[in-house]
């Protein structure tokens, strides 16, 4: 049971329904709890099944240098973890019908996305780091559709930041997969250009996502400062894990999800007070 909750990724899927909720909450003028409560459920049920077909597709491509998985650790059988998926589908299509037209219609190509998304990953790493950006912002945009549909002038800010921020993280994410994605052959910024030029990329994008945020009045210069320390501390810990810990992608992954994921949590736990 365990190594099937893990499929979900429990802590970022009900991140991603925070953020959808906190996008209803600031851009509606009548908040209803009901709404509320079918918006987290449905955000956090639809970016389960993301996960969850995701490593269905890729799972004979996970075979090769990911020891984190738990379909290539053969702890979930391709079958369960489809069954799974299925079920996030059935279940989350009948919530999205308790909320608006806009929000139902939004779901629907957020799952088309998301299941065109595992194929490109497969291939095409750039576009895929984008997709995956363009899913974030098409969470908070469904708490959006959920309410009033109008977009306050502080969330678009806040989207654009998002799209940023998340896809230098995607870039980063990418060098602990150089050895799985190689063999498949599949085309990403570190294994075109090298790890120093996508680091820098990354960063970079980051970097326009805290510029985004600054200038549109999300956070404040103290709060920036706050953040480029923390920045700079990822990226100097970030550059000595990948040097030192190449042969060890356990180890990568370790700080990937322990180290630069807190931070994009402190980025994005600034939104929900949009």
């Amino acid at each position: 049971m365990t190594a099937l909750l893990s499929l979900l990724r429990l802590r970022t899927s009900s991140f991603a329904a925070l953020i959808s909720c906190a996008s209803y909450v600031n851009s509606t003028n009548e908040f209803l709890l009901r709404i509320f409560i079918i918006l987290f459920i449905t955000a956090f049920l639809v970016t389960s099944f993301g996960f969850v077909i995701n490593d269905y597709i890729d799972r004979e491509k996970d075979l090769v240098g990911r020891y984190d998985k738990a379909i290539p650790l053969k702890k979930v059988s391709p079958r369960n973890a489809l069954i799974l998926a299925s079920c996030l589908l059935g279940f989350f299509m009948f919530t999205t019908y308790q909320l608006p037209s806009e929000a139902q219609e939004l779901t629907l190509l957020i799952t088309i996305l998301l299941v065109a998304y595992s194929f490109i990953n497969n291939q095409y790493g750039i576009a895929s780091n984008i997709l995956v950006a363009v899913l974030c912002v098409l969470i908070m945009l469904l708490g959006v559709e959920s309410g009033t549909g109008h977009i306050p002038i502080e969330l678009i800010g806040a989207m654009i930041s998002v799209f940023f921020f998340i896809f230098g993280r995607e870039i980063l994410l990418d060098i602990t997969d150089k050895l799985s994605d190689s063999s498949t052959g599949k085309s990403s910024l570190c294994l075109s250009y090298g790890d120093n030029t996508a680091i820098v990329i990354s960063m970079s994008s980051v970097a326009i996502a805290m510029i985004s945020a600054l200038l549109t009045g999300i956070i404040g210069e103290s709060m920036l400062y706050i953040l480029i320390s923390s920045l700079g501390a990822n990226v100097i810990t970030g550059v000595l894990v990948i040097k030192v810990l190449t042969q060890s992608k356990s180890g990568v992954v370790s700080f990937i999800n322990y180290s630069f994921m807190p931070f994009t949590m402190i980025i994005l736990s600034i939104f929900l007070a949009v």
